[in-house]
């Protein structure tokens, strides 16, 4: 996982980690990447980590690319320059869109072939309550089976409400951390 202290990040640690994401049968070695200037941050996590009960086998933190994404079989990239006051949207987009090439290079150098990568998934609008995460070209593989992403969950109420309150509650959340 990139951007592995960053609040999204944060916040979905806990959910793989209990195994609601992979299931409490499939061992998890949790790869953490994060920035060298804060790996001290990455470090409080890690021992967050340690202190909650879990399904994961082992936990890895490290600022180099090649460890964190070698012969990896999920990814899951998230770090990015958040927006803070004062930032130009368009600087913003200019500095994110480096971050993503890079990312996307490491992960095709790096990475298992087979990796697992989730596309089509669309955030329409700008930060704020009119965000619409936008699923319905999504697709998951789950058990060698490929499935729109409303027929693999089967819960449409949480992709109907939860999921789109979370995506539109997220922007001013990381902004006031």
């Amino acid at each position: 996982m990139t951007g592995a202290a960053d609040q999204i990040a944060y916040s979905l640690l806990y959910t793989i980690g209990n195994g609601s994401v992979f299931g409490k049968d499939q061992p998890i070695i949790l790869v953490l990447l994060y920035i060298t200037p804060m790996m001290g941050v990455l470090d409080g996590v890690l021992m967050e980590l340690q202190d909650c009960p879990s399904f994961l086998k082992d936990v890895i933190t490290t600022d180099e690319e090649e460890i964190a994404l070698k012969d990896l079989v999920v990814a899951i990239l998230l770090g990015s320059m958040p927006k803070r006051d004062g930032t130009e949207r368009k600087d913003l987009l200019k500095t994110n869109v480096k971050i993503f090439k890079c990312q996307g290079a490491a992960l095709k150098k790096y990475a298992k072939k087979s990796v697992k990568v989730i596309v089509n998934v669309i955030i329409w609008g700008n930060h704020s309550s009119t965000q619409y995460p936008d699923v319905n070209h999504a697709k998951v593989k789950l058990q060698g089976k490929e499935d729109g992403t409303y027929a693999a969950l089967e819960d449409d109420s949480w992709l109907k409400g939860e999921l789109i309150t979370a995506v539109q509650q997220c922007g001013i959340a990381v902004i006031e951390a």
